[in-house]
């Protein structure tokens, strides 16, 4: 349905371009001289009048009918030139897509191809064996250009039909003109050209082209369909705090960022009816789309129920948990594993309100924080966590750079992917969560952060005053946790022409 004014707007434009300089140029080409034509819409519909004036009815007729034929043209020109240049821009980007995919496997093929000319058994084992930790680091790019490459291409093929069609079905001759019986001073007989088409063609060429490029997610719907699994909950914008994810659930406990976390812990409480959940991961596809606010203020909001809760940040690359809970980096998980420091040393307990939480910072960064969470003794850590408390929630590093997230998601009972809306790429985070799931995590739901506020929540009274921000006095942050035998056993949840001729045209 095309509102009248939009469909004015479109006629219009499509009497502008019949009285254009490119069909002005093929009239006067093919007749060799610019008659006098008149072009109109008939009754404001989807079709253009051409009326021609001359002397001779003969003349009037091929008049018409000339003008009307380049106007044809010239509109079908358009159509196709433009899902050529469309196409030619995703053929450019799927180009450099190939180029940037083949560089990233530069260092894999040569390996590959040391392999095929190797003979000697030790150096096939040692190579062999750089391959295909080579091969499990790049997986995770390989995976998103791949993805792309495949969404470019099923757009360029959409695109060359939407060609096709502009060539038969832009704007054809409707009815062509005849020459008039009478002088041409009688009364005007009418003419119908021509149909008012081409923004169908050219709008459903840039419609492609426009998703094809801004491939983000935006609503919660978006991100379902990207990652086949249900959203627990959208949350507002939250404002940074000194540079730090803002920890809402504590200090504004009555905002609508913290009744997003509010109902996302609803949704995980339901979730645990059916599987349990003591451990908790979450992560992002890319950095900066959500995890750490997601991760501080979700263990907050468990916290306020009566739950015993443990933030562990394991983003050993860069660590933020001990900044937004004002702890201090080290001790933390690193420094027990790899020094004489205890547990109950290393755990930080934060209070307000009547609230307690323990906060396990990153601790030292390790040479290599892939190997360290991969080694036998994290493993045996993490899972001797689960007794220290009724659920631990992990800050994991993102999925796509880098292959932490998926060397944990195996040892965890669910996993919280965020992302952030207007940010997050729908194949980035789709990709995200079948790495997950190829790596044996468990992807309980998704949460889209940074949600426009009037978006969610309708401008009434309803937060009111309560909803600002409160002063409240700062955290304290003690330096031990009890450990062993902390793990609480309730439930804690809260859960025309003159003498003319007249032709007609429609699409």
């Amino acid at each position: 349905i095309i509102s009248t004014s939009k469909l004015a707007r479109e006629i219009e434009n499509e009497i502008n371009v019949a009285y254009g300089d490119e069909v002005v140029e093929r009239v006067s080409s093919e007749l060799g001289f610019t008659p006098s034509v008149s072009v109109s819409s008939i009754d404001l519909a989807d079709i253009l009048g051409f009326t021609a004036v001359a002397n001779d009815p003969d003349d009037a007729a091929l008049a018409a009918n000339t003008w009307a034929d380049a106007y044809v043209t010239v509109s079908r020109t358009r159509a196709e030139e433009s899902v050529i240049g469309a196409v030619g821009q995703l053929q450019t980007r799927l180009a450099e897509l190939r180029i940037e995919r083949q560089t990233l496997r530069a260092d894999l093929d040569a390996l590959e191809d040391r392999l095929a000319t190797t003979t000697n058994e030790t150096l096939t084992a040692q190579l062999t064996l750089q391959r295909d930790r080579l091969a499990s680091d790049l997986a995770p790019e390989l995976n998103v250009i791949d993805s792309q490459v495949s969404s470019i291409a099923r757009n360029i093929a959409n695109l060359e039909l939407s060609g096709e069609l502009a060539v038969t079905g832009t704007a054809r001759i409707n009815s062509a003109a005849t020459p008039a019986g009478a002088p041409i001073n009688t009364p005007i007989s009418r003419t119908l050209v021509l149909g008012v088409v081409v923004g169908a063609i050219l709008g459903a060429g840039l419609a492609l082209l426009v998703e094809n490029f801004d491939r983000r997610v935006k609503i919660a719907g978006d991100l379902e369909a990207a990652t086949g699994v249900p959203t627990l909950g959208t949350i507002p914008a939250i404002e940074a705090e000194d540079g730090e994810p803002g920890l809402m659930t504590l200090r504004s406990p009555k905002s609508p960022v913290a009744d997003g976390y509010h109902k996302v812990r609803t949704a995980l409480q339901f979730a645990s009816m059916t599987r349990s959940i003591e451990t908790l991961l979450v992560t992002s596809a890319n950095q900066s789309e959500g995890k750490t606010s997601t991760a501080a203020n979700l263990a907050w909001a468990l916290a306020a129920t009566g739950k015993h809760v443990i933030l562990v940040d394991l983003d050993l690359r860069r660590p933020r948990i001990h900044k937004v809970y004002g702890a201090v980096l080290s001790p933390g998980v690193t420094d027990v594993l790899m020094s004489d420091i205890k547990l109950a040393d290393a755990v930080a307990s934060v209070q307000h309100d009547g609230t307690e939480m323990a906060v396990l910072a990153a601790g030292t960064a390790p040479p290599n924080p892939g190997d360290f969470l991969a080694s036998p003794a994290f493993t045996a850590f993490l899972r001797s966590l689960r007794s220290e408390a009724d659920i631990v929630v992990i800050d994991a590093p993102p999925v796509l750079p880098v292959a932490d997230a998926l060397t944990l998601a195996p040892h965890v009972d669910g996993v919280i992917l965020a992302a952030f809306a207007g940010a997050t790429e729908k194949d980035h985070v789709s990709t995200a969560a079948r790495l997950l799931d190829q790596a044996g995590g468990t992807v309980v739901g998704t949460i889209l952060v940074g949600a426009k506020p009037g978006d969610l929540y309708a401008k009434s009274s309803y937060y009111g005053e309560s909803a600002a921000t409160t002063n409240v006095a700062p955290l304290e942050v003690r330096g031990a946790w009890r450990v062993n035998g902390h793990k609480a056993n309730g439930n804690g949840a809260n859960g025309h022409a003159p003498a003319s001729a007249h032709a007609e045209a429609k699409h």
